[in-house]
């Protein structure tokens, strides 16, 4: 049986639909309240030391935990940094502890934001965090661990609203709507940008290897190594439709490119989705 943490977010509800096709057993931990008739979901919460309690009373052992749960978006962590920083960090620690007295091997999810600077935001400081606390395990306890870093990830079932939503699903939702798309700043920062079938692709074959592997401790980056300014998003939409540039946000960076050479060479992944056609897709359905 697989674990996945977080899995009524966007990733993990994706992850958990290609690991039911492939007749994999899943059981699915988060905060969240969600439904799919064919897991088991236990709702509570990984920071506290007593929801994980039950959770492991409750299921045991499984082969492998896929660690996605963590409150996301920096702009969150900015406005809460002390329960996005005790949420992400002690969920971390718990899962880490969890696996280690079983001997489970774990998939991290780490986050691109690493790479734009750790102390930017709270958000991006417990993201680079829980890898060091991965290696931590590893290195002490020998744990497996494998980590994966994601780049702005769009796609099926992509927030469209609210603090938690993507870039990519705003603006769609607001073109469907037609309504001007909103560009955080001058548009100017860019960004990699990588559709969740690739992403979910690389994590199964990160699952394959973490099974079956003599590597106890690996990194991976899930991204296409391909920048857009968010302007060239927009005018993907369109060069004239309407736009509205808004105030730009602490925390934000300025750039995001993936170097997913390793991680194309070692997992034998590509990216193989466009970010241009999946616009285009919207724009002439």
């Amino acid at each position: 049986m697989i674990l996945v943490t977080g899995g009524a977010g966007f990733i993990g509800t994706n992850l958990i639909d290609r690991l039911i096709k492939e007749k994999e057993d899943v059981i699915s931990f988060d905060k969240k309240k969600f439904k799919n008739k064919n897991i088991t979901i236990f709702k509570g919460d990984l920071s506290k030391s007593k929801d994980l309690k039950i959770f492991i009373e409750y299921i045991g052992r499984v082969k492998l935990i896929i660690h996605l749960g963590a409150i996301a978006r920096v702009h969150t962590s900015i406005k809460e940094p002390k329960k996005v920083l005790i949420n992400n960090l002690v969920s971390t620690i718990n899962v880490l502890d969890y696996a280690n007295e079983f001997n489970i091997p774990i998939i991290y999810a780490g986050s691109s934001s690493k790479f734009a600077g750790a102390n930017k935001s709270p958000y991006a400081f417990s993201k680079y965090k829980g890898e060091e606390l991965c290696k931590l395990y590893n290195q002490l306890y020998g744990l497996r661990v494998y980590v994966c870093r994601f780049y702005n990830v769009y796609g099926n079932h992509q927030i469209e609203k609210g603090k938690y939503s993507t870039v990519i699903g705003v603006f769609e939702k607001q073109f469907r709507e037609n309504k001007p798309l909103t560009i955080v700043g001058d548009g100017t920062q860019k960004r990699d940008f990588t559709h969740i079938d690739d992403i979910v692709a690389g994590i199964i074959k990160a699952k394959n290897m973490i099974m079956d592997s003599k590597y106890s401790y690996l990194e991976f980056d899930f991204g296409t190594a391909i920048s857009y300014s968010i302007n060239q998003v927009a005018n993907m939409f369109g060069k004239d439709y309407p736009k509205k540039y808004i105030k730009s946000r602490d925390g934000e960076y300025n750039f995001s490119l993936a170097d997913n050479a390793y991680t194309k060479n070692t997992l034998n992944w590509k990216p193989s989705r466009k970010l241009s056609n999946y616009i285009k897709n919207i724009v002439n359905p």
